[in-house]
């Protein structure tokens, strides 16, 4: 994972999505702990602390950011929890139009018509604004919620909580009622809500496993000096469980197959020989200052002899997930499993 993200600024997560247990967590830049052993230099620590890229900061656990497309998994739950079913179609043209404002597809051209396998491949942003409408905003909500969006993990370490959307907050911060224009930003990940790469692996988890998900977990176990264990974890701490249909999760495991191995799939680079990915790419823009910035994200899980590893991989200052995130994702699969 270090050596995925070197030279980047980003966090990836790697979680026995069967277990609960954290294989593998990555913050970058970081910086040496030696350097503190026994005690720092003034110079060296004030090089560190400022340092542009913020190596004190686990962004695995300590940031967090606004999920874009990767938060479409997620949304097709929600849609199928309101009642609408997987082979309805949404004619995509470029763009939706809601009152005033016009938010266009990543596909400035269109997509055309797509039901929900097709638009979780393509990463349709107008067929998941188009549905949230009808879907509602509060039924979205409800389903963030029970799958950890807004709140802890639980972790050994101090960690974000993330931010769920929800009127109160639009009202509070910036003294206006929630609209049809907010709720297809959701839609496509943006607006109101942050996530952890943390997060976005154990919500990918629940996928996984159909509906349940356990506590990440750093520790294993504890042994004194003469070997003797004083505690061991033993894991599998249920977190959150679903009582939706499996087949709506069915329905979603089969789109992010697609992202990864089908023809129009946005994470076709993430695809590999060693283990089967599942995946979902995304792109989420905002405004830095008067800048324009986009961090990009791969997260979904892979499965490999009967075990299965939930991810998440965000990379600041990316192209896109495609282009930027699958072809890392590969690379990382391919050498641990090697």
């Amino acid at each position: 994972a270090g050596e995925m993200l070197a030279g980047l600024r980003g966090a990836f997560v790697l979680l026995d999505a069967g277990s609960g247990e954290v294989l593998a967590m990555h913050s970058s830049p970081g910086f040496d702990p030696g350097l503190f052993v026994p005690s720092i230099k003034s110079g060296d620590y004030s090089k560190l602390a400022g340092d542009a890229g913020r190596p004190f900061i686990n962004r695995a656990i300590s940031s967090a950011y606004m999920p874009g497309s990767v938060l479409k998994p997620l949304l097709a739950l929600a849609l199928m929890k309101s009642g609408i079913r997987p082979d309805e179609e949404v004619d995509c043209i470029g763009y939706s139009q809601f009152g005033r404002q016009k938010v266009r597809c990543w596909r400035t051209e269109g997509h055309g018509r797509l039901a929900m396998h097709d638009a979780i491949e393509q990463s349709c942003n107008c067929y998941f604004m188009e549905m949230s409408g009808r879907a509602g905003f509060d039924t979205m909500k409800a389903v963030f919620q029970d799958f950890g969006i807004g709140s802890k993990t639980g972790l050994e370490l101090s960690e974000n909580s993330g931010l769920c959307p929800s009127r109160e907050y639009m009202k509070k911060v910036y003294g206006q009622k929630w609209n049809v224009f907010d709720t297809a930003l959701l839609a496509i990940g943006q607006g109101i809500i942050l996530v952890t790469p943390l997060q976005a692996a154990e919500y990918m988890a629940l996928i996984a496993n159909g509906g349940i998900a356990y506590r990440p977990h750093l520790l294993k176990a504890v042994y004194d000096s003469d070997g003797t264990l004083i505690i061991e974890i033993k894991g599998k701490e249920p977190r959150f469980s679903s009582d939706m249909d499996a087949a709506c999760f069915n329905v979603v495991r089969e789109g992010m197959f697609r992202v990864v191995h089908g023809e129009r799939g946005t994470g076709k680079k993430a695809d590999s020989e060693k283990i089967t990915v599942y995946g979902k790419t995304g792109t989420a823009e905002f405004k830095s200052g008067e800048q324009k910035r986009k961090n990009t994200w791969m997260a979904g899980f892979a499965e490999k002899d009967g075990e299965k590893y939930s991810y998440a991989l965000l990379v600041e200052d990316g192209i896109s997930g495609g282009s930027t995130c699958a072809p890392l994702i590969k690379h990382f699969f391919n050498t641990w499993i090697d």
